[in-house]
């Protein structure tokens, strides 16, 4: 009994240590960077509002936006969101990973967050019981990510795959996912990329908006620190951006390869690394067709690795027959179909999370089209991962009738070279009768005449 109740009193730190550790971290942060607010620009001394603030910052971590008379803010930090939930499947690895753990931790973590809400200095965007399931979702993604990479529950799973799934198939759903993922990982980089080339080209535009604002260098170092929990969102933006579909800042702004233009800006030094519009032509185009060629190597890549789908026609001597090489083309047919779907989904989940409100009125609205950018990234991707599929079918036409060509003339010159010699029945019966009547023919001969005694 004993045991029981400590391993119940054990499983609510997963929520109490994740928590604790990511607001001392949060407030002591938040704490110095008003302090050096303060101490720079000579004002009230700003570090009384570091609880508040922290507890703001947490809650909008888990998309629980706030608002005050002139602001409305819901753009999650994504870097934090990916933090928290770092260190609940951190927690959850250490501690425990069954389903009596995950109750008690989601219950704990949902009584914190609600008590969070309490006696704040501004106003929630969210109903409490949508505070409820957006932090619920939160810990959820942590423990599940702890859960299946170790766990009962993700050997029971692997076993039950294994038992009633075969290998081709699993191996096309592996493949699949793996690939999908891939690519949206790629394309994420070159998000980053992006950003970097953003803040190289402008720094001078973002250096001019911190002088504008009369910030000191103190305060630049630290308000940039605090800007990059929203880099996430940033690369997001710059993906749909690179690709053609483009993000916008409310009804002041609107940024593609083809148009940078903004008017009446709020003066966020954030705000001067945004790009401005591409004038060649022949680099619009090499950008935008990125997500299709990416598509096309990635699936070559995995045709040819063997680690993945390893397309074999097999060797001159022993060549695979038609139905087996219809399966080997048929898995990577089915696993592409799998990664566009991840892709989509992905892409749109993605472009969904990144989008918020900076204001209330032509601010409400910041981000990306959420369709457009899914239709932008998903669309050539899964062009490119066809026109893979469709040249290896090619390829392996080719030799496929190479080899029967080649079978077809060897089989030919083998007939020509040793002629066979048919004969019929009568003409063996007639050689036959021949030689028997030559062994019979009479040996009499005409002689001189003479006749001996």
């Amino acid at each position: 009994m004993r045991k029981r109740i400590q391993a119940w009193l054990r499983r609510p730190i997963i929520a109490i240590g994740s928590m604790a550790l990511y607001a001392i971290a949060l407030g002591c942060f938040l704490a110095l960077m008003l302090l050096v607010i303060s101490m720079e620009e000579g004002g009230e001394n700003l570090s009384s509002s570091t609880l508040d603030m922290t507890r703001i910052v947490v809650l909008l971590s888990q998309g629980i936006g706030f608002e005050t008379d002139s602001l409305s803010l819901s753009i999650m930090p994504l870097l934090l969101t990916v933090l928290l939930i770092g260190l609940v499947w951190s927690f959850s690895r250490k501690i425990c990973t069954d389903i009596r753990a995950y109750v008690s931790g989601v219950v704990v973590w949902i009584f914190i967050n609600v008590m969070g809400t309490q006696s704040l200095p501004v106003g929630l965007l969210n109903w409490p019981a949508l505070v409820c399931v957006k932090s619920a979702v939160v810990f959820s993604l942590g423990f599940a990510g702890a859960a299946l990479s170790k766990g009962p529950f993700s050997g029971q799973l692997r076993e039950l795959i294994r038992h009633h799934v075969s290998d081709g198939v699993r191996r096309t759903i592996r493949t699949g996912l793996m690939v999908g993922v891939i690519m949206m990982g790629v394309y994420l980089v070159m998000g980053l990329i992006t950003v970097i080339v953003w803040g190289v080209l402008n720094r001078s535009a973002m250096d001019s908006l911190f002088a504008d604002i009369g910030m000191g260098t103190g305060s630049r170092i630290l308000t940039t620190i605090a800007s990059l929990a929203w880099l996430p969102n940033l690369c997001i933006w710059a993906v749909s951006w690179l690709f053609g579909a483009g993000f916008h800042i409310g009804e002041l702004a609107t940024f593609t390869l083809w148009i940078g233009q903004g008017r009446s800006l709020p003066p966020l030094p954030v705000f001067g690394l945004l790009p401005q519009a591409v004038g060649d032509e022949g680099i619009r185009f090499a950008v935008v067709l990125i997500p299709l060629v990416v598509g096309f190597v990635a699936g070559l890549a995995s045709m040819a690795m063997k680690s993945g789908f390893r397309i074999i026609v097999g060797s001159a001597s022993d060549p695979l027959d038609r139905k087996d090489l219809i399966l080997e083309l048929a898995y990577p047919a089915g696993g592409f179909c799998l990664s566009s779907v991840v892709i989509s989904l992905l892409s749109s989940v993605m472009f969904g999370v990144s989008n918020g409100s900076l204001g209330k009125a032509r601010l409400k609205y910041v981000g990306v089209d959420v369709m457009q950018s899914a239709q932008a990234v998903g669309r050539p991707s899964a062009m490119g991962l066809c026109m893979a599929w469709v040249l290896a079918l090619i390829g392996v036409a080719i030799v496929f009738g190479i080899r029967w060509i080649a079978r077809r003339t060897g089989a030919q010159r083998a007939a020509t070279t040793h002629p066979r010699t048919i004969v019929s029945r009568k003409s063996i019966q007639s050689t036959t009768k021949k030689e028997h009547d030559d062994q019979h023919e009479s040996t009499d001969t005409t002689g001189s005449g003479v006749r001996l005694p």
